[in-house]
């Protein structure tokens, strides 16, 4: 335990010196303030634009919902993008540089080396996208006056958050895995669009992590729960914990 405390203080340094949880800050804090303002105002632009018939095309009705769709969708598709080009590196910059394999030595194991790494960039990106989700709130009741239920808002936000944990940790096992970013990278894009794939398959798609960031947010938004939902949160879990202990699997093997 003291050595995991003391490597996830490490990390936690590490993703402020590599300005990994700035960039990640900066992602969701753009959206959580242009979602709502583009839901505002999109029918307007689109008026100035086309005209006030909008050249026969119907143009969308003002709704405090769209803030919400706007926000969701953008943290969904960028947030995931934003944790692959940060994370595709993550293990395998310190298993070349030898820092790994130095703490190794001095009696950390694999499994603490990797649960510290996915502990420290996991709860950040909760803390970040709770704030995020505030400042929808917070502009979407100055914007339309009108807000979806705050203790509903953070829900829907937990299952996105889950979902980027899930994709953090395959990014994390890519990165182990293979010898280049740029592979862990390409490898971790074709997960995420196979997932995608998968999702539009009737049957499979309700169990498929992704619907955590689709289907079942908005869902709990307005305050249905699923009957899936609770399915969809532990195959996620179990995913999770199933790439992690791949990680280090895979990190203690090229150890030895």
């Amino acid at each position: 335990m003291s050595n995991f405390m003391i490597f996830l203080k490490k990390e936690f340094s590490e993703i402020i010196r590599t300005k990994w949880l700035l960039v990640i800050a900066c992602v969701f804090g753009g959206f959580s303030i242009l979602s709502p303002l583009t839901a505002r105002f999109m029918t307007d632009i689109l008026v100035l634009a086309l005209g006030d018939d909008g050249l026969g095309i119907p143009l969308p009705a003002v709704d405090f919902t769209q803030s919400y769709m706007q926000f969701f969708g953008d943290i969904g598709q960028m947030g995931i993008i934003a944790i692959i080009l940060l994370s595709m590196g993550v293990i395998l910059r310190e298993l070349r540089s030898g820092t790994a394999y130095t703490m190794f030595m001095k009696g950390l194991a694999p499994a603490v080396f990797v649960i510290a790494k996915f502990t420290a960039r996991a709860f950040a990106l909760l803390v970040i996208m709770f704030l995020a989700a505030t400042l929808v709130q917070l502009y979407t009741f100055l914007l339309f006056e009108e807000t979806f239920n705050y203790g509903n808002v953070l829900l829907s936000v937990s299952l996105i958050w889950l979902y980027l944990s899930f994709v953090l940790s395959f990014v994390m096992f890519a990165s182990a895995a293979v010898n280049s970013t740029a592979i862990s990278a390409l490898v971790s894009f074709g997960a995420w669009i196979l997932l995608m794939i998968f999702g539009q398959i009737p049957v499979v798609g309700r169990f498929v992590p992704s619907i955590l960031s689709a289907e079942r947010p908005f869902e709990v938004l307005t305050g249905y729960f699923s009957n899936y939902l609770l399915w969809n949160i532990l195959i996620t879990v179990a995913l999770i914990l199933v790439f992690l202990a791949l990680c280090a699997r895979v990190i203690q093997n090229k150890e030895i």
